[in-house]
């Protein structure tokens, strides 16, 4: 038996022990602010105008968002309190409307924010008006309005209303001076949305791993495809390390590359296997016959605990071109199929204590938009206890 032959099953024994898990569930999809109240016919008042003013620019329409709107009236309740008016909050995690909408459960990457505020002491209808007048008045607040790119909204509208009564003395006659303080802030809250969650959780769970450990002589950069799932790596000092960790499925294809052109980023093919478990001897004797000189090289299943993120959503506006790109920081993404404008993932990431970036984009085959961003803190689940802020902003 050859010494690789005889690696693989000493591993195959020993990644099968049994290990305990920690069964808890994070969601995302959870809104921060909805116990704040606001107007709501005003707000409601708002969305109104907001779609007559695209439908004279011949502009679809915008759906409101209860999320958007939780995200308007926490800012407009804060520049109250706080006695501010600026896009930018003082409460770090709470600076631009990204980071508000994100608090929201949603993951919009691309979003927009009007904000404006009166004194008028006016009816509901008219506090709407008012505002909205301010916002088409002015160039960019009204281009956020009209801009193309944007289906959804939320507004948020908080009032106040006070009253001071002071005595006074005028003329050697007494009286009374009542003076009021009235104050409406709006804040308008769009965003641009190709896919909408109905979930987004992260969970621990025992799975099996198909993973490969090939390290050759190389000094180009090269990818690694595993069906819908790619990676890339670059060399170093002239060697190349690929490894990879797929969850085990019946059939695998596997793909590896390296790079032809770094300027126009061809990849020319240099190993292709379809992967099944009762052939894995087959596939190493195959990944020996690579055009470079192998340093080591393995494939071994291995049983492990994991964390998952977990996703269903349903694709906006889509058609038959239109492709969904998920990435993981910078170096992986993977493919996800829509079926019937409905896509489903789950997805290994690594506990390796950074933070995970990942990005929906969206679009044809050529050319894509990136649509929603998710962020996970893995340092959070090595945390003994509760784990608190896994879904970090920043």
């Amino acid at each position: 038996m050859s010494n690789n032959r005889l690696l693989f099953h000493v591993s195959l024994f020993l990644c099968f022990a049994s290990a305990q898990i920690n069964s808890q569930t994070y969601n995302f999809i959870q809104d921060d602010f909805n116990s704040i109240e606001g107007v709501a016919i005003a707000e409601q008042a708002i969305w109104k105008l907001v779609n007559a003013e695209r439908q004279k620019a011949g502009l679809s329409e915008l759906s409101y968002d209860v999320s958007l709107q939780s995200a308007a009236r926490q800012h407009s309740q804060e520049m109250l309190k706080l006695n501010y008016f600026s896009h930018t909050s003082p409460i770090a995690e709470l600076k631009n409307p990204s980071d508000r909408v994100y608090r929201t459960g949603l993951s919009d990457y691309v979003v927009g924010e009007n904000i404006a505020v009166h004194s008028l002491d006016v009816a509901h209808d008219e506090i709407a008006a008012q505002l909205m007048e301010q916002w088409m008045k002015s160039p960019g607040h009204r281009a956020n309005i009209l801009r193309p790119e944007f289906t959804h909204i939320g507004a948020g509208v908080i009032s106040f209303k006070d009253s001071v009564v002071k005595d006074t003395l005028i003329r050697g006659a007494r009286g009374r001076l009542v003076i009021y303080t009235i104050r409406h802030y709006g804040t308008q809250v769009f965003a641009a949305r190709s896919i909408s969650f109905s979930k987004l959780t992260l969970s621990k769970s025992i799975s099996e791993f198909l993973i490969l450990d090939l390290r050759y002589d190389y000094d180009r950069g090269a990818l690694a495809s595993f069906n819908n799932y790619t990676q890339f790596f670059q060399p170093s000092e002239g060697k190349m390390s690929i490894y990879i960790e797929f969850p085990l499925q019946p059939a695998i294809q596997i793909f590896l590359a390296h790079i032809q052109n770094d300027y126009t980023k061809e990849y020319t093919s240099f190993f292709q296997d379809i992967f099944v478990y009762e052939n894995i001897l087959k596939t190493m004797d195959k990944l020996s016959l690579i055009p470079y000189p192998i340093r080591s090289k393995e494939i071994r299943i291995e049983k492990k605990p994991a964390y998952f993120l977990e996703g269903e959503a349903v694709v906006l506006n889509g058609n038959s071109n239109t492709q969904c790109l998920m990435h993981v920081d910078d170096e992986r993404y993977y493919e996800l199929e829509a079926d019937q404008n409905k896509i489903y993932f789950k997805i290994p990431i690594v506990e390796d204590g950074k933070t995970k970036k990942i990005l929906w984009a969206f679009g044809s085959t050529r050319e894509k938009t990136v649509r929603n961003l998710l962020m996970i803190d893995t340092a959070e689940l090595k945390v003994e206890g509760p784990v608190k802020k896994v879904f970090v902003k920043n």
